[in-house]
């Protein structure tokens, strides 16, 4: 459980592959979604100018995006 306003990043520091579940209360269902298209669209590596909006947008913050260019980020697959 991670307490609102909380910050918290998932990881997996093997080698391995790994699925977790992630419960959110309130519902998060429209900021994953859009998260995974931004990720698919971009290629895995989504600008942090359109992270930190799409986080304004559902009261998120990325933390240590920096200020131009992109971040690697892998949708089940590296």
């Amino acid at each position: 459980m991670v307490p609102r306003g909380t910050v918290h990043q998932p990881s997996n520091t093997s080698a391995a592959p790994v699925r977790f579940v992630f419960l959110s209360s309130p519902p998060m269902d429209e900021f994953f979604t859009e998260l995974g298209q931004l990720v698919t669209r971009s290629g895995g590596r989504p600008p942090a100018d359109r992270l930190r909006r799409l986080g304004d947008r559902h009261d998120s913050i990325f933390t240590d995006l920096p200020a131009t260019g992109t971040i690697r980020m892998n949708n089940e697959r590296p």
